[in-house]
């Protein structure tokens, strides 16, 4: 059965006010970042735990803002747009999400066809691509960790021919790419406990049908950004705020349903950010929109913190090519 909202969308009664828009700033996502680093399990090597290594993943957290602000680069910031972003409601009308990007593409291309009415707003610049750019992220970064295994001696160079050669003179550049790798995940996830990147309601209030009446000025967007990096400046959200709030360190067996699900969960928030605004303690900083943003940013370095110890956990059961097969690529268990 198709729900209200669902009609609502599928009938042509919704708003685009926005494209893509900055999530947290520059100290919200270096904040967000630093705290997952902090809070890395034991388990992992001991350079993911070092303080050098905590900071170049929290510095790296704003990374792709860094490569598309000022529209300077104009190509990048068109293709990787919808990375940071998904409108949950929408991709939930489409089904079943494919786990592949391309096979996501196609299924919109598909829907594009049968449901012409719709066709502007099922593209993926509008419904966003954000699981599928964490999902292909972790996986390097899984990647990275299987390469430090075998580099530190976990495993046989030679039953990976096509890795070789690789030994432990190639550490310093192997634990560059896993601490890069991590730090540019935490981007994404970051972006996706601001509850707006995970709604239809980005940038204003979306669908025509507005009881309570909330904003369609996208600058609920900028507004809520701006008071979260005013409120890290300013010292009312710190660490120590965000790290009473973390949630147990757990491994995410299957990383791509793992985002789908923190989406899912931050999306609930969405409405909260214009009951917020609506009631003015955006503006003033309250103590609620204050707890809001820690709580929020608490369940980002929770999930990222996750997400880099379960690429560890999940690097060690990578198998070797089996050479007689017609596909020679890793077995990905998850």
């Amino acid at each position: 059965m198709v729900n209200r909202t669902t009609a609502s969308i599928l009938g042509g009664l919704f708003l685009f006010l926005s494209g893509h828009a900055l999530a947290w700033s520059n100290r919200g996502h270096r904040l967000i970042n630093l705290v997952a680093a902090q809070s890395l399990p034991a388990s992992l090597p001991a350079f993911m735990r070092t303080t050098e290594a905590q900071y170049e993943i929290s510095y790296l957290g704003p990374e792709p803002d860094r490569w598309t602000q000022r529209g300077l680069e104009p190509e990048l910031a068109s293709t990787t747009g919808p990375d940071h972003f998904l409108r949950l409601e929408l991709a939930e009308t489409i089904g079943p999400l494919p786990r592949k990007r391309y096979e996501f593409l196609k299924k919109l291309n598909e829907l594009q066809h049968e449901r012409p009415s719709d066709a502007s707003v099922l593209t993926p610049q509008h419904v966003g691509m954000l699981p599928w750019e964490a999902e292909e992220i972790w996986e390097r970064l899984e990647a990275a960790f299987h390469v430090y295994r075998i580099a530190v001696g976990e495993y046989r160079p030679k039953d990976y021919e096509e890795l070789v050669p690789v030994d432990k003179s190639d550490l310093s550049d192997i634990k560059a790419s896993v601490l890069f790798y991590a730090g540019w995940l935490g981007h994404y996830i970051g972006d996706a406990c601001m509850p707006l990147h995970a709604s239809i309601h980005l940038a204003g209030w979306a669908l025509r049908d507005d009881p309570n009446g909330y904003t369609r000025n996208s600058d609920i967007h900028h507004r809520l950004e701006e008071v979260a990096d005013d409120a890290i400046y300013d010292g009312d959200v710190r660490a120590p705020e965000i790290q009473v709030s973390l949630s147990p360190a757990q491994q995410i067996r299957d990383p791509f349903i793992g985002v789908l699900s923190y989406l899912k969960r931050e999306n609930a928030y969405a409405e909260d950010v214009y009951r917020l605004q609506k009631s003015g303690e955006l503006t003033t900083r309250s103590a609620n929109t204050i707890r809001f943003i820690a709580l929020r940013m608490a369940e980002g370095s929770s999930m990222l913190r996750d997400l880099i110890y379960s690429a560890w956990v999940e690097s060690s059961s990578l198998t070797p090519p089996n050479r007689k097969a017609e596909v020679d690529v890793f077995h990905m268990p998850h």
